[in-house]
């Protein structure tokens, strides 16, 4: 088997992890049918840390430390292989105060876009001590690039709770998480969020 066919092979298989699991992946959870929760698959790696090269690239010009607190779904594996393709680091109860905290708040994929919602420190457009951005990102299943950035002047969501790094790679038992609905979403969200363009 030539490299070529090993790559389509790897692909083909990542496409069979996605499309088993229907391409509709969130988290927090949605309301919504043909829904899976499993968040450790290879669309949802690949979502996540391409997010969070641009987050960084917008929000760490200065390339200090930057601290993740990811999703509770996540494994011990899962979490440190988005950590060391992004330039980041997994939240642990030993280096939450070691660097700037930035927060996974939602991950939404589909079988060619994704939105990944991620928590920064606020710049001058954010009114508080944080503020929500929301990449959009287009491709998949494995292979994502952003479209777009919005940067929102109020949380739509609370901060999530902090997620350490678990101690071993054990799934993760789902946590009580009431499913939200996207007419929550729209009743909480200002007019219009502003627009900070294509990456």
């Amino acid at each position: 088997m030539n490299k070529v066919s090993r790559i389509l092979l790897v692909v083909a298989a990542a496409s069979a992890v996605a499309m088993g699991s229907g391409c509709y992946s969130n988290w927090p959870p949605i309301d919504t049918p043909n829904e899976t929760r499993e968040m450790n698959n290879p669309p949802n790696v690949s979502a996540m840390t391409t997010a969070l090269r641009g987050a960084l690239a917008r929000y760490n010009q200065g390339g200090g430390p930057v601290v993740v607190n990811f999703p509770p779904l996540l494994r011990r594996g899962t979490r440190l292989t988005i950590a060391k393709n992004a330039g980041v680091s997994a939240l642990t109860k030993e280096n939450e105060t070691s660097g700037t905290l930035y927060h996974v708040a939602r991950c939404e994929i589909r079988p060619s876009s994704a939105d990944v919602e991620i928590i920064v420190p606020a710049t001058a457009r954010g009114s508080g001590r944080e503020q929500l951005v929301t990449f959009r990102l287009w491709g998949g299943p494995v292979a994502w690039e952003v479209a777009s950035v919005r940067e929102w002047e109020t949380l739509t969501r609370p901060v999530p709770e902090l997620s350490y790094l678990p101690e071993n790679d054990d799934p993760i038992p789902l946590p009580k998480v009431e499913p939200w609905r996207r007419d929550d979403v729209g009743s909480t969200a200002p007019a219009e969020p502003a627009d900070a363009g294509e990456m």
